[in-house]
């Protein structure tokens, strides 16, 4: 489902005014990221690096970015 932010796939699916909006950004970071080795670019919100033991991490989606708890947000204690 997330190749739909990095290719023009409106032919097969359209996306709407949010979800481009969404995959402008992912491509735009991930374009920085494979240059610099950092995603953070002009316009966006700050994305700070990320460590081993960090819960929170950064969440890309539609209704916009942000910081989410990682451990949390995927039910981590479940799974063990």
């Amino acid at each position: 489902m997330f190749e739909r932010y990095f290719f023009d796939l409106a032919i097969l699916e359209p996306i709407n005014a949010e979800q481009q909006t969404l995959a402008d950004e992912v491509i735009t970071r991930w374009s920085s990221f494979a240059r610099t080795g950092d995603p953070n670019v002009r316009g966006t919100k700050y994305w700070p690096r990320a460590a081993p033991l960090h819960r929170h991490v950064q969440s890309l989606n539609p209704a916009g970015s942000t910081r989410t708890d990682f451990i949390t947000d995927h039910r981590i204690a479940f799974w063990r």
